[in-house]
């Protein structure tokens, strides 16, 4: 009868372990294409009726014109709307925000829409109505809450930080409240 060496056993759990690495290494490959991807798509998600944010001026004024209409309006940092329905709520105010750099180069950055709802009950129907829409363009929104009991929502994701796209949430002010439904702003200009 042959005497084994013990040669054969290490062999075998060899040739498992190498295995057991390559499907290991494949795993986080397919992950980490799967991360690539889902930024690229956040990326990508993050616009307004199809603008973008990042776009420059000119691009940007075009698309939100086509999206909007002709605004009331308008000048080199900023596009302004008045009475206009968006997600389901009036706004109005509306205005698309824009950075420039130190070579002139434009960016659109922010989009602000604004309400003054006539009570707080109304203030936070609104604020739950853009919640639930947003939650459906950007699933995951979260919410937290403010010092005087105000729902404050946040989702997305910004294309230029590891931060949220936008934010939902009621300004109290004396007995007058302002809705806010706010994209950015995003830093694509750092001082």
């Amino acid at each position: 009868m042959p005497k084994r060496t013990g040669v054969c056993p290490f062999l075998f759990i060899f040739a498992h372990m190498n295995r057991f690495n390559t499907m290991i290494k494949s795993i986080f490959a397919t992950a980490f294409a799967l991360l690539i991807s889902a930024t690229a798509f956040a990326e990508s998600n993050a616009s307004i009726q199809g603008v973008a944010f990042g776009t420059n001026y000119e691009t940007a004024l075009k698309g939100i014109k086509g999206q909007f209409g002709t605004p009331t309006s308008i000048n080199n940092k900023q596009i302004e709307y008045r009475n206009m329905m968006f997600k389901g709520v009036k706004f109005e105010k509306v205005t698309f925000n824009f950075q420039t750099d130190e070579q002139g180069n434009t960016y659109f950055s922010e989009a602000r829409f604004t309400s003054r709802p006539v009570n707080k009950k109304n203030a936070l129907k609104d604020v739950e109505l853009l919640a639930k829409t947003m939650d459906k363009d950007y699933p995951g929104v979260t919410i937290d809450w403010e010092d005087d009991d105000m729902p404050f929502y946040k989702g997305g994701s910004s294309p230029v930080e590891n931060n949220y796209l936008f934010t939902v949430c009621i300004y109290p002010a004396g007995k007058a409240y302002t809705t806010v439904l706010r994209y950015g702003p995003l830093p694509y200009v750092r001082n």
